[in-house]
């Protein structure tokens, strides 16, 4: 039951992370046009770029190793001091690396530029890591509903013009620092100080080098895309691929929140050696996660003409293709996410995760060349496919003697029968053919929501067991 509830919790808290974008999107597409969206996304994967090697692997390191010393007072509060401290410093030297970089290059908007090194102040107060790790995420969701509705009203309020993107940019990584910041104050009882003699921060820096390897190479094609098809093709190009691969971010956060949830239980699970317990996690991460992305994939690929136009106004046709090839990532990152954050990183495997995302950079890199040169961003949104892919492949041929994946992905194939017909469904125009683009939207929505739960139901996969199960444990607590 608590994890069920910690997943509730922080699939809220990844939800408001990235609603932010979605609900301003139609808005601000509109005030900032293709242009302006293209400088903050050229601005903000510059910026996120030095930040990735500040921040080494250490926000997965400290969720782990606090989930294996949370028992343990005085080892938690080194534990957290090791961390904290470190972060402070490697991303400090980035941040200063960041803003020389900007200063020397003649990057045009360089104001945008330098507003982003915000991000790095955001990011080293940022302890999310450690209320993770105890598995708290009631405080981090609560404290997220607050200040990003701030952040929206504030946006509605001051954001009126194209030269008004200093202050949009300023409301984004300022909210940030302020919700980190409001975070921190909240330690005092969980922490103790501990004796300067008893940090070692040599060995936290080392330690996390092996978690931080993975985690570069997999943000290293989801950056990479934005840059490259910004200096390979154009700004405003760069702007319909960050439109539509902002509303596959926010779904792909709901299918693999429970990446978060599950590795400091799975880790702690591991230290006590119960590893029928991580098998069965793992089974019913996968059924829940699963039906959520393939029927994201297909409720995507059925509305998507329709969303994208309507969302982020006609100026912004040219995002439809690659939303629609993008969302054939969100079951490829899902089922990443299972396997190499929820298996392989909590058991200490991480030489495998590391291949494998690694083989996923590569192969971007590779195709995204041709592909940008040849179609655009829609060129780079098959790149970011194929990479998936790449990296699923590689982590299931290595791991397919140490899991069951015939049992892992039972009844897989119901989500995706479902999802077909469903999409089928909402494909077609006659029910609401004469009804306004808004009011046809919703009912599509409505529609594809009930067909797909109906399927479901017919087809019985493992996933409506699990739902029935958590359903009897909600009866017998009221």
């Amino acid at each position: 039951m608590k994890t069920f509830k910690n997943y509730i919790y922080n699939s809220l808290y990844q939800f408001l992370n990235t609603v932010l974008p979605l609900i301003t999107a139609p808005y601000v597409s509109r005030v900032l046009h293709p242009e302006g969206v293209g400088i903050n996304t050229m601005a903000s994967s510059l910026a996120a770029y030095f930040l990735l090697f500040g921040q080494l692997g250490l926000v997965m390191y400290g969720n782990r190793e606090v989930a294996y010393t949370r028992e343990q007072e005085e080892e938690k509060s080194i534990t957290f001091w090791n961390v904290f401290i470190t972060r402070f410093l490697t991303i400090s030297l980035s941040m200063v690396v960041y803003i020389m970089v900007v200063e020397i290059m003649n990057i045009p908007n360089k104001d945008i530029y330098i507003l982003y090194s915000l991000n790095f102040v955001a990011s080293f107060l940022d302890i999310t890591w450690y209320f993770m790790g105890i598995e708290n995420f009631k405080v981090i969701a609560v404290r997220g509903i607050v200040l990003r509705i701030i952040s929206i009203m504030l946006i509605f309020l001051l954001v009126k013009t194209p030269d008004d993107l200093w202050v949009y940019v300023l409301i984004l990584v300022g909210g940030t620092v302020v919700a980190n910041i409001s975070l921190l104050t909240m330690i005092r009882h969980e922490v103790k100080l501990v004796r300067i003699k008893d940090l070692q921060i040599k060995k936290t820096l080392v330690d996390s080098i092996p978690i931080f390897l993975p985690g570069i190479a997999t943000s290293v094609y989801l950056i990479l895309n934005k840059l490259m098809i910004g200096w390979i093709d154009s700004t405003q190009s760069a702007g319909f691929f960050q439109q539509a691969d902002s509303i596959i971010k926010i779904v792909v956060n709901l299918t693999t929140s429970l990446s978060s949830v599950l590795l400091p239980k799975i880790a702690n699970n591991y230290k006590n050696d119960e590893k029928e317990k991580t098998i069965e996690i793992l089974k019913q991460s996968t059924s829940v996660s699963s039906v959520l992305a393939v029927g994201a994939m297909f409720g995507i690929l059925g509305v998507a003409n329709l969303f994208v136009p309507l969302f982020f106004g006609e100026l912004f046709i040219p995002s439809v293709p690659i939303l629609m090839v993008e969302s054939i990532m969100i079951v490829a990152i899902t089922w990443n996410a299972i396997v190499g954050w929820q298996f392989l990183m909590p058991t200490q495997r991480t030489n495998i995760l590391t291949i494998s995302v690694i083989i996923g950079a590569i192969t971007n890199f590779i195709l995204n060349i041709p592909l940008i040169i040849f179609w655009g961003p829609t060129g780079a949104a098959w790149a970011s496919v194929f990479s998936e892919l790449a990296t699923f492949i590689y982590m299931f041929v290595k791991t397919r003697h140490i899991l069951d994946y015939k049992e892992l992905f039972e009844g897989t194939y119901k989500y995706v029968i479902a999802g077909i017909l469903m999409a089928i469904i909402i494909m077609l125009e006659p029910v609401t053919q004469s009804f306004s683009p808004l009011l046809k939207l919703v009912i599509k929505i409505v529609i594809g929501i009930f067909v797909y739960v109906a399927l479901l139901v017919a087809l019985k996969p493992p996933i409506i067991k699990y739902l029935v199960h958590v359903y009897n444990l909600f009866r017998r607590q009221r």
